[in-house]
């Protein structure tokens, strides 16, 4: 072997030296590694697990704090002046507010400012609303106004004196007109032009309507008849069916009910499309008109003590009556759309009006009023220097606008 073969073949050995040989991986070291995962991955779960467990606890006890805190003050925080003109009345429109008078209808926003004015001449206006319009008629008169939140987009006349309006959120409206022997059921676009829908109730065949109510596609109408039989005062609610689905209906009716004994029904509504109800003096009655074509009555709910007001929205209704079972003087029954209970709120306040909002229930009388949760608490007792004409909720839970004959307030509660 020569020194170059040499030296080849002895740096080669003293590479192999240099090597580092691998251990075999065993049974054993796998299992090793596994436990040692498993042991990482249950601390992350833990950890996760209990900042979970923090921000849920967390929200709970806001929940519960925010649910049941009772505020104790007010101050306020803006006002406007109306302008002088007759009595105002007012109602809640768009998430605000229309004040209407004998003179005229105004739409006001959030910020108290009237966005639109639209002048009339009306012994005894009435206003009606669905959805983005509103329908003002003269009630023992002849006149209908149709707006939206930008102003009028149509009106109307009638022959006869107009008992009875309402409109849909598609701006269709429909009148209940009077004569001596009979009354009549007419329809209008939103423009004001006249729909080829009438209906005729004969006082001796038919008997009166009590109250109307157009679903908010126009599609369906509700309305309550009073009628004498053998010398005792009876009640029907029966649905029409306007649209195409009903024109092979016989006389358009998809629904028919008698109501028991003498019970009456004052108002019919219709929560949306497929829920309707109609308040008798002794019972609620729930429909679907999921089926067009076929109304059912989904729910009875029987009512006990005198009933001193009802109040309803799109979702939810409520039954105030004369508290029999307490101390308290009245009992607020809520119920959702489907006639399911949410909650009892009992109080004792001598109120001349309740409204229902989204977060609260809102009654006042003269100068004073109450704000109670959905939850049955109390959140404040106050009072103005003024008598109060509507309360209104406002996009924050703590602010609510309180509206007199001479302007309207912005107030926080404290």
């Amino acid at each position: 072997m020569n020194n170059k073969e040499y030296t080849r073949e002895r740096k080669k050995r003293m590479l192999k030296q240099q090597i580092v040989k691998m251990p075999e991986i065993t049974d054993d070291i796998e299992s090793e590694n596994r436990e040692i995962k498993r042991r990482k991955l249950r601390r992350l779960l833990i950890l996760v697990s209990s900042i979970a467990f923090a921000v849920v606890s967390f929200s709970l006890a806001w929940y519960l704090y925010a649910r049941n805190y009772v505020y104790t003050s007010h101050t306020e925080v803006s006002s406007i002046e109306f302008p002088e003109g007759n009595a105002p009345k007012f109602i809640r429109y768009a998430d605000n507010l229309i004040r209407y008078t004998r003179d005229g209808i105004s739409y006001i926003n959030a910020k108290g400012v009237v966005v639109w004015t639209i002048p009339y001449e009306m012994k005894n206006p009435v206003v009606v609303i669905s959805g983005s319009y509103a329908a003002v008629s003269d009630i023992r008169g002849t006149k209908v106004v149709i707006c939206d939140t930008k102003g009028e987009v149509g009106s109307f006349t009638t022959g006869l004196p107009i008992v009875k309006c309402d409109v849909s959120s598609v701006g269709i409206s429909t009148v209940v007109l009077e004569d001596s022997k009979a009354n009549y059921l007419q329809y209008y676009n939103k423009d004001g032009s006249r729909i080829d829908i009438e209906i005729e109730w004969l006082i001796s065949k038919n008997g009166y309507p009590l109250d109307i109510s157009l679903s908010p596609n126009a599609s369906l109408l509700a309305v309550s008849l009073m009628y004498m039989d053998a010398g005792v005062l009876q009640n029907h609610v029966v649905f029409y069916n306007f649209s195409k689905k009903g024109q092979n209906i016989p006389d358009g009716l998809s629904g028919g009910f008698k109501m028991s004994g003498d019970a009456i029904v004052p108002r019919v509504h219709f929560f949306d499309d497929e829920h309707a109800v109609a308040f008798a003096d002794n019972a609620v009655l729930l429909y679907s008109t999921q089926n067009e074509i076929k109304v059912e009555n989904t729910k009875t709910i029987e009512l006990e003590g005198e009933v001193k007001s009802i109040l309803y929205d799109e979702s939810k209704f409520g039954i105030v009556s004369n508290n029999v079972n307490g101390t308290e003087r009245y009992i607020l029954k809520l119920y959702n759309k489907n006639g399911t209970k949410i909650n009892d709120i009992l109080f004792d306040f001598e109120y001349s009006n309740i409204e229902i909002g989204k977060k609260y229930i809102m009654m006042f009388g003269n100068n004073k009023f109450m704000i109670y949760n959905m939850y049955g608490v109390c959140k404040y007792s106050g009072e103005m220097d003024f008598d109060i004409m509507n309360i209104d909720e406002t996009s924050s839970i703590s602010r609510f606008l309180i509206t007199g004959s001479k302007g309207m307030h912005e107030i926080e509660l404290k």
